[in-house]
């Protein structure tokens, strides 16, 4: 038998994942986006993230986010079109259906029926501006992109407390702060000197300080601008299964619950 060139064949491999594409629906482009299906390293990669403890409501989502950018023709996502595109990866990965246990009942859920029937004239705000006395948010969805860059800005700026189990409840604590933060572009205000802050160009901890100094009414704003994002993705993942309504948890379970 001949020697087996390893390299020439793992690039083979590659080559074939590369070229098996599957379409998914893109909201944000109003058009089809190909990408291919999750190879083994990846796989790998979303049980260590969902096995790292404290660090998982932070790592997992990054490791997801990289897996969609990597696996996708089009770089150019926003998050608002994540929830379409974890589901159409994991059909072409794992099969169009799930089970789900709900009250002690199997359930199966045909995930290639909720995506044919997801309704494509879907309407969402992509950017809103929101003013109370001389401040002004300015608010859009987030690139994948962008998002990904927060939480691993987050990582490294939070890597000690992550070690330290009494740190834990103010980390997950600050989940609700980035949130908030990822969504602001910009801040203006115009008392006095005009001044313009620009999140995008602040660290980590400077975009915490500067979301904890808002207004409880201003951030109510912000999270009404959000929540026309999880409605879409809640419309996605809530389904009626004959007569029970199942929600699928686009979290840890869904890549391991085949």
């Amino acid at each position: 038998m001949a020697e087996i060139n390893l390299d020439k064949v793992l690039s083979k491999l590659k080559e074939y994942s590369a070229s098996d594409k599957a379409d998914c629906y893109v909201l944000s482009k109003k058009e089809n986006v190909k990408f291919t299906p999750l190879t083994a390293k990846q796989q790998k990669d979303l049980i260590e993230a969902a096995a790292s403890g404290s660090k998982a409501a932070f790592l997992y989502p990054k490791i997801v986010n990289s897996i969609l950018l990597e696996n996708s023709e089009d770089k150019n996502l926003l998050v608002s079109d994540r929830a379409l595109l974890i589901m159409a990866l994991r059909i072409h990965s794992f099969g169009p259906t799930q089970k789900i246990e709900k009250d002690g009942e199997t359930i199966e859920v045909n995930l290639q029926k909720i995506l044919d029937n997801f309704d494509k004239n879907s309407e969402i705000k992509y950017k809103e501006t929101f003013t109370q006395g001389p401040i002004t948010i300015n608010c859009n969805v987030p690139s994948i992109e962008q998002e990904n860059k927060i939480l691993d800005a987050y990582l490294k700026y939070r890597s000690a407390e992550f070690e330290n189990e009494s740190k834990l409840q103010k980390l997950l604590s600050e989940i609700y702060i980035l949130e908030i933060a990822k969504y602001i572009t910009t801040i203006e205000l115009t008392e006095k000197e005009p001044v313009v802050i620009d999140l995008k160009s602040q660290n980590i901890a400077q975009n915490i300080r500067t979301v904890e100094s808002l207004t409880a009414s201003l951030v109510q704003k912000i999270l009404g601008f959000i929540s026309n994002i999880k409605n879409l993705e809640n419309n996605i993942t809530s389904q009626k299964i004959g007569e029970q309504t199942v929600d699928l948890n686009l979290d840890t379970s869904f890549f391991s619950n085949v």
